[in-house]
């Protein structure tokens, strides 16, 4: 009887702690598709002018592909690695290329991290911010890294800025 009284108690107190858990929210901001499809239009177009066959790739802060190219021509690799820099850059809030430059300069840490799924440590990556938010991310591969990453600044600065 004993045992069952104290399985009954925590039983009740199990489940009077859970229901307040249960009542909390997060609210949390994610690009929308109209704003996507004009930051990979302007990245496309800008990677045109820079003579790039490249792939785009636009998520939201949950790393869902909210829009994606992939222009005729541009090699089958691209494509994911423009999704692997936009995941790196939006999960990490800053540039891909920030993370390659630490790799570079010796960061150990960066090695390991290197190895997460969807994790790709080169330049062309950048989060998409809107009020100190991020709210996606941006990957532009089929360039070097410095002039993917021109790219997908010219996205983001022909919408957001």
């Amino acid at each position: 009887m004993r045992n069952f009284i104290r399985h009954l108690t925590c039983t009740a107190c199990a489940a009077i702690i859970a229901i307040p858990a249960a009542a909390q929210t997060v609210t949390s901001h994610n690009i929308s598709f109209e704003i996507a499809k004009q930051i990979a239009d302007a990245a496309y177009v800008d990677c045109q002018a820079r003579g790039g066959t490249v792939a785009i790739h636009i998520i939201d802060g949950s790393g869902n592909t909210v829009v994606s190219y992939r222009a005729d021509g541009s090699r089958p690799h691209i494509y994911e690695v423009a999704y692997e820099k936009a995941f790196t850059a939006m999960s990490f809030q800053r540039p891909s290329s920030q993370l390659a430059d630490d790799l570079a300069n010796g960061n150990i840490g960066r090695t390991q991290q290197a190895d997460f799924p969807n994790m790709v440590l080169l330049g062309g990556g950048l989060p998409i911010m809107i009020n100190d938010e991020t709210v996606g991310g941006v990957g532009v591969a089929g360039l070097p890294g410095a002039q993917s990453e021109l790219c997908a600044q010219a996205g983001i600065d022909a919408v957001l800025n």
